[in-house]
């Protein structure tokens, strides 16, 4: 599996050397951007996977940032986090548009966290979306799907949905614990 590529997009060195240092160490690929201008000269170079971003920069700040990445081709979906030493710049971010915010200092066991859930998430929807695929190819010109009658199903036993097979957990609850079903279409 190819390593993630994250961009760090932050005026200071320190923080740079800091973030740099320790994600290269839980095995992530990094590139750097000291103000919003250069950063998005980054996006378009190399397509990271990931961007954290202060807001406070000189030339374009975060916030600028932002709204010109989201008009860039491919950069619509790049999840974004904030690392900020004014908490209250939070307020100035929609909630939807940005996939965390931290306050500096800012404690680096949770950003590491929140960087895992992203990845984990953008996982598990390349996942389903390859499986929505490979059913739709399956489905002959009537529409129709080509599996066998009798098929086996996965169906979790608290919330009763089907669940993908290949998935530990329950997409809808969260719960492990599954039957095996057979489902005559």
């Amino acid at each position: 599996m190819d390593k993630k590529k994250i961009l760090v997009v932050d005026d200071q060195p320190g923080v740079q050397l800091l973030l740099k240092t320790r994600l290269e160490a839980e095995g992530y690929d990094i590139v750097q951007a000291e103000d919003g201008e250069k950063g998005l000269w980054q996006v378009l170079e190399h397509q990271p996977d990931l961007i954290l971003t202060d807001v406070l920069m000189p030339k374009m700040n975060g916030i600028e940032f932002l709204k010109r990445l989201r008009g860039l081709h491919g950069g619509e979906t790049v999840p974004v986090i904030v690392i900020s030493k004014r908490a209250l710049m939070k307020d100035c971010f929609d909630e939807e548009a940005i996939a965390g915010f931290f306050a500096k200092p800012f404690d680096m066991d949770a950003l590491l966290e929140r960087i895992a859930a992203i990845f984990k998430k953008q996982g598990f929807l390349d996942y389903l979306e390859a499986a929505r695929k490979k059913v739709q190819e399956s489905s002959d010109s009537s529409g129709q799907r080509t599996e066998p009658q009798g098929r086996k199903v996965n169906t979790c036993k608290k919330c009763g949905k089907e669940r993908i097979a290949e998935v530990e957990h329950c997409h809808r609850c969260g719960c492990s614990e599954f039957l095996i079903r057979i489902v005559y279409d």
